[in-house]
């Protein structure tokens, strides 16, 4: 069954409920949290079933020309 994505407005509340935070925080729990929020939204399969099966090979760290890192999904083969 497929459902709406994360509205904003959602998001926003989750911050400011304390569940995600920003990467400066000191809350272990909440950037656990935001990191897998983003990690699902960004690099997930279409659905929730599917994140059990993630490992973090999925992702590489990739550096640009400048000098600059980010991290990029590889599909595994």
């Amino acid at each position: 069954m497929h459902k709406e994505p994360l509205s904003t407005e959602v998001i926003q509340k989750l911050y400011k409920k304390g569940e995600l935070a920003e990467a400066s925080t000191r809350d272990p729990r909440a950037l656990m949290q935001t990191a897998w929020l983003f990690i699902s939204l960004y690099f997930g399969k279409q659905g929730r079933e599917n994140q059990a099966a993630m490992k973090k090979s999925i992702l590489s760290l990739v550096t640009t020309a400048d000098g600059a890192d980010y991290f990029e999904f590889s599909e595994p083969k």
